[in-house]
């Protein structure tokens, strides 16, 4: 699950709450691209476009049309093919992994702002800034990881949002150096 921390349900709630005047459709019958084309064949839809990132347009490009065939092939099986005749494949855009902010973000990064603590970076590759730090807990929460008790005053460090993250950093580090001394006898 570090992959896909979040289940089926959880996405599609994000999504529809990320973009609420987008129809989001889902079904838990649809597991992969294929199974979507299948799907829509089914629902007569005759004109598709996939958008994907453009390090992946070939690899989808290639995969469709592999197994969009028409039902008179001779080949064509309905149990693994489907047919939709204007089915296109296009980039959502370049995005270079090794831009800072928004330019750069991926799914990888998102998940690592969140294991880290990082709360202010992983909102910034959140479309809709009112449910990130809902996003934010739901897969902290999904990822397994607990929130440290602050010793001073009981309570959870960065989810309540009274700390910034650069101050529970610091928070963590002088603790860190606090029981380095006491290893070393120096305190």
């Amino acid at each position: 699950k570090a992959k896909n921390p979040l289940s089926f349900d959880e996405k599609v709630g994000f999504m529809k709450k990320m973009f609420p005047k987008t129809n989001v459709h889902s079904s838990h019958t649809v597991k992969n691209v294929l199974d979507a084309a299948k799907h829509l064949q089914a629902k007569g839809v005759t004109h598709g476009t996939l958008v994907a990132g453009s390090d992946r347009v070939d690899e989808f490009h290639n995969l469709l049309s592999k197994y969009n065939k028409n039902p008179s092939d001779a080949d064509y099986d309905p149990k693994k093919h489907f047919h939709i005749p204007h089915l296109t494949v296009i980039s959502a855009g370049h995005r270079d992994p090794d831009a800072e902010g928004v330019e750069g973000m991926s799914a990888s990064k998102m998940r690592a702002h969140a294991a880290s603590g990082n709360f202010n970076e992983f909102k910034k590759g959140v479309p809709n800034k009112e449910h990130a730090q809902a996003m934010y807990d739901t897969l902290r929460n999904r990822m397994g990881i607990k929130e440290d008790l602050d010793e001073q005053s009981g309570g959870l460090l960065n989810t309540t949002g009274t700390r910034t993250d650069q101050e529970i950093r610091t928070m963590k580090t002088d603790r860190l150096h606090d029981k380095i001394d006491k290893k070393l006898n120096l305190s």
